[in-house]
């Protein structure tokens, strides 16, 4: 979403705890049929390794899509260590950290349609130009009705300045056709994104056409407070510059990452995710490799 965020950090272990449980007290309504080929169980990684002999040396082939086990290392980072570096990250840019935690603590109370929206239309694009595309778009479609019987080149010509415009305009239509037609409309959607198991919840979104794993993570952290962690651009070059991850590690590699290594507590996720954009926008482009060399685990 917005490529800039943060505050300061809290403390306490993290437990050990059982992904995708239900919340204390949560009775999630019933979801609608999802078909089985979702699109969260089509990312499944796959790998194949093959081994012979030659010359004397046993060498053996990995064949198949990426396994994030086998290319990503365990970090050995602390619950308490990664406090400390976020605190380090908000004295180093306290400005910019404390006016994106402001900003996305502000989409809490924002519609669930035009969080998703926005979501959509940030991908590839700066937050300046996501910012005044969501301002013109929201002005003339802020109901699912008038998004969904929308045409996608009326869409297109309000957020033109975004990249890839034409196709976030047609998912944007098919979305909010989706919802519409699955759902009913936004709100019983978003009664059962905040009630349902976590990993449930997530699966439900990215089953939404234009919605991958970030968008649905900026959803359930954002908008529901629930303890997931979004990874974007900034996030995913700081992580591996600072040697959490490998260089070859994607956005859902780092996202188990911070959820295993921090609480469950979406505050404090929130200001992890809010301070590490305002380091990543700090340091892109080259500038400031003193601030990261320092910020680097030994």
């Amino acid at each position: 979403m917005d490529p800039k965020v943060a505050n300061d950090p809290v403390s306490e272990e993290m437990a050990p705890r059982r992904i995708g449980s239900p919340e204390a007290g949560a009775a999630p309504e019933i979801p609608p049929a999802v078909p089985s080929s979702s699109k969260a169980s089509a990312r499944a990684k796959s790998v194949c390794i093959i081994s012979y002999t030659s010359l004397g040396c046993r060498t053996s082939f990995i064949i198949g899509l990426k396994v994030s086990s086998l290319e990503v290392p365990a970090s050995t980072m602390t619950s308490e260590q990664f406090r400390r570096l976020l605190g380090r990250i908000h004295a180093e840019v306290p400005d910019e950290s404390a006016r994106l935690l402001e900003r996305l603590r502000r989409q809490r109370r924002a519609p669930l349609l035009k969080v998703l929206m926005q979501t959509i239309l940030s991908h590839q694009t700066t937050s300046t130009q996501t910012r005044r595309a969501i301002d013109r778009l929201w002005a003339r479609y802020h109901t699912l009705e008038r998004v969904a019987d929308a045409r996608p080149a009326e869409i297109k010509r309000l957020v033109d300045n975004v990249g890839l415009g034409q196709i976030k305009a047609r998912r944007l239509v098919a979305m909010a056709v989706d919802i519409r037609g699955r759902w009913g409309g936004e709100q019983r959607l978003a009664r059962y994104l905040r009630s349902a198991p976590l990993e449930e919840a997530r699966r439900v979104l990215m089953d939404l056409p234009g919605v991958g794993p970030k968008t649905a993570a900026v959803v359930l952290l954002f908008r529901f407070h629930r303890p997931t962690f979004p990874v974007d651009t900034n996030i995913l070059r700081v992580a591996r510059e600072l040697g959490w991850v490998r260089r070859n590690a994607d956005p859902e590699d780092v996202r188990n990452l911070v959820e295993r290594t921090l609480p469950r507590d979406p505050a404090l996720l929130l200001k992890a995710h809010a301070y590490l954009i305002a380091l990543g926008r700090a340091t892109q482009r080259g500038r400031r490799r003193d601030l990261l060399d320092r910020l680097r685990l030994t």
